[in-house]
């Protein structure tokens, strides 16, 4: 796989908190989430959603290392 300097902003800024880059980046993903899926819609709505959610969790851990950085 190629580098992706667009796609690498887009997952910086997901990461952040930015829900449109959130959805760019599923967007990306998508026609590999259906492949993967086989036609299986509840399957790819499970596995775009567990995508989002995932950029939360980074934002929560991101949140949490610099707080640790800070107090040091």
């Amino acid at each position: 796989m190629e580098f992706d300097e667009k796609l690498y902003w887009l997952f910086i800024k997901a990461c952040l908190g930015n829900g449109n880059a959130k959805w760019e980046v599923i967007d990306y993903y998508t026609p590999r989430i259906k492949e993967l899926c086989n036609g299986d819609r509840d399957m790819e709505h499970n596995m775009m959603l567990s995508i989002y959610e995932l950029f939360d969790v980074m934002l929560k851990n991101f949140e949490l290392y610099f707080k640790e950085v800070n107090e040091k």
